[in-house]
């Protein structure tokens, strides 16, 4: 009987330790053990698992379940391995060709899966673009300008009263901009435009927007001495309310970025990137502009296009760029990552061959290779939307004057000192003065 009395008492109590640590706050982080997480061809890779409770090294023993993989690619290595004092060190691979690996590992409590991953650069400065860079793409891009300039800008504003304040005026903004086909009417790019609230010149930046269907509004950064025009990509007003963002993205909008991939004259974002264009063509109608100091800035989607805009528009006098998106597609069909939106991941290349054309006119990184502006270039290794792998592809495929800030741990956003950091960099490049 005591026995018995025994056996329920431990059952009893493991079962409520169990439940306190799971009530815990448990966090796993996973680091490539080598300073800097970059490594050689053929240098041997570890990696650091720690789980955390609460802050604290987890005092239980539990079993880790790793992988480890490319990027976006198959699993090369798995199996498990205990907890010691709530560290374990797990041996990977060794990289055998430029790119990154990364470890996925995960611990079950009380039934609940806690994961998280660590990415380990290989021979990053040897990446290099797998997309082709067609022979007419500068042709066809100074005919897709021309066209855009027979459009006339007919810009608008009206002023937001209620956000203003001491230091800033907001507008919502719009102008007009190419439809996909020629002859029809004209399409409208909606903003919002925040300008300093003292009168006199000042320099101006273009915020791209990231990807999705949504209100970009006012920046209080105009505070410091900048014009700061934020755009959406999707033909409809900022000043909409939000439930009409949510039914057009769910109405189908939500899945822009596959219309029209059968040929370049109709795709997408043949009009997004030329709306770009015409945003800086409608910063120069502004009475507040000092008429030369113009940049661009954009994480993810926004990261793309303002590298899309500065190699269109000899106006634009410096880029700020985090982790860029639609770049280097191709990667999939070459063995390795490629960018978001990951096109040759999802769908077979043999049923869509005339994609690959469209994307030859529309990778950011062929865009990349022809500019001629400095640029400040921001990422992390743990980005799971868009790899690294074609950041530094990107990145290395530019010849103009470059400035590089990694920040290894981050997934897809930035953190406040490559915030703080990047528009800095932009604000000194564009002259301002608060």
């Amino acid at each position: 009987m005591m026995n018995k009395i025994r056996t329920l008492t431990t059952i009893l109590l493991f079962a409520i330790s169990f439940s306190a640590l799971a009530a815990a706050k448990i966090k796993v982080v996973v680091t490539p053990t080598k300073q800097g997480w970059l490594y050689e061809k053929g240098e041997p890779i570890f990696y650091k698992v720690e789980v955390l409770q609460d802050g604290s090294p987890l005092k239980q023993s539990l079993k880790v379940h790793f992988q480890i993989k490319p990027e976006k690619m198959a699993v090369i290595k798995e199996g498990d391995i205990k907890l010691k004092k709530g560290v374990a060190i797990i041996q990977g691979v060794k990289g055998t060709k430029p790119g990154f690996l990364r470890c996925f590992a995960s611990v079950q409590v009380d039934g609940q899966k806690v994961d998280s991953w660590g990415t380990a650069g290989v021979a990053v400065a040897e990446l290099r673009a797998t997309e082709i860079f067609p022979d007419d793409f500068s042709a066809f891009w100074a005919h897709q300008l021309k066209e855009l300039a027979k459009v006339p800008i007919d810009p608008q504003m009206q002023k937001l009263t209620a956000q203003c304040t001491k230091d800033y005026n907001v507008y919502s903004v719009s102008f007009q901009n190419i439809r996909q086909k020629y002859g029809r009417a004209y399409s409208r790019i909606y903003g919002t435009l925040t300008v300093p609230a003292k009168a006199g010149k000042y320099p101006a930046i273009l915020n791209c927007p990231g990807a999705g269907v949504k209100k970009q509004g006012k920046d209080s950064r105009a505070k410091q001495g900048v014009i700061i025009l934020k755009i959406g990509i999707h033909g409809i007003p900022q000043t909409a309310p939000d439930s009409l963002f949510v039914a057009l993205r769910d109405a189908g909008l939500g899945n822009y970025r596959m219309e029209g991939l059968d040929t370049p004259e109709e795709y997408y974002y043949k009009r997004v990137y030329l709306g770009c264009v015409r945003a800086i063509d409608f910063i120069y109608t502004l009475p507040q502009f000092d008429g030369q100091h113009v940049g661009v800035m954009g994480g993810s989607q926004g990261g793309g296009l303002s590298i899309v805009t500065a190699a269109l528009d000899p106006r634009v006098n410096a880029q700020l760029v985090y982790f860029p998106a639609l770049t280097d597609w191709t990667g999939y069909l070459h063995g390795r990552a490629g960018g978001w939106p990951h096109y040759f991941a999802n769908y077979n290349v043999e049923e869509h061959p005339q994609w690959l054309k469209t994307a030859q006119y529309f990778d950011v990184i062929n865009f990349a290779k022809i500019l001629k502006h400095p640029g400040w270039y921001s990422w992390g290794y743990n980005d799971n939307v868009v790899p690294p792998t074609t950041a530094y592809a990107t990145y290395n495929s530019i010849t103009a004057p470059k400035a590089l800030f990694i920040d290894q741990p981050q997934r897809h956003k930035w953190s406040a000192e490559q915030r703080t950091k990047g528009f800095s960099w932009l604000c000194q490049q564009l002259k301002v003065t608060n």
